[in-house]
């Protein structure tokens, strides 16, 4: 009995510490054009569900608050959900809405996917279509290394916003006593409060002494 606790003991704290990449993360993310006469930026979140076993995590939810002064203020466009090589409503972009945290996506490296894919976002029903991915990093006009294409649609045809910045992604955290302490998946919380328990358990059984005749 002594030995079948320490064994529980020790499944539940190895499932309580492993890390957070094994299950679906929240991020945040900021983009910068790195065009001057543009001046647009972009602020958001994204909620993931994976891995997919390649390095990418499919894109859930999430949103993106446009600043760019094609617009009369900032706008706030939602994610569009799905999976596969999808084409938008407005027949404009194409995406699949994966993101590779470690920065490897194929075809170059990066957040998103390279070339004509990466992430979906729309305000309304089609009335604004927003699609940002991973250029491939050999280098641009504005900068070497990886730049990331920003563009908006509507049914008049692409634009106004055709631009290119960076991608800056960080793991969502809450901010406890001044710490900041990362959100870790559905799963390591379970194991959490499993251990809470398993803990309570011990902790009675010696109270009553059963752990004495173990």
């Amino acid at each position: 009995m002594k030995k079948l606790s320490l064994i529980s003991l020790a499944v539940v704290a190895a499932l309580a510490t492993m890390p957070a990449a094994l299950v679906g993360q929240n991020y945040n993310f900021t983009f910068t054009s790195l065009i001057p006469a543009n001046g647009d930026s972009a602020s958001g979140y994204l909620d993931t569900s994976g891995p997919n076993g390649d390095g990418s995590y499919t894109v859930t939810s999430g949103a993106i608050t446009l600043y760019s002064s094609s617009f009369p203020g900032p706008i706030t466009l939602s994610l569009v959900p799905g999976s596969g090589d999808l084409t938008s409503g407005l027949g404009l972009f194409t995406y699949d809405d994966l993101l590779y945290p470690l920065g490897n996506s194929p075809g170059g490296g990066g957040y998103l996917t390279s070339e004509n894919y990466g992430l979906l976002f729309e305000y309304g029903s089609d009335l604004v279509e927003l699609n940002i991915w991973s250029n491939k990093p050999t280098g641009t006009a504005w900068g070497p290394g990886n730049t990331y294409g920003l563009w908006t649609g509507t049914v008049g045809g692409w634009g106004p916003v055709e631009d290119a910045g960076t991608f800056v992604l960080t793991p969502a955290s809450e901010i406890s006593g001044g710490i900041s302490v990362p959100e870790y998946g559905g799963l390591s919380m379970l194991a959490l409060c499993g251990l809470g328990l398993v803990g309570s358990f011990v902790f009675k059984a010696r109270e009553s002494g059963l752990l004495l005749n173990a």
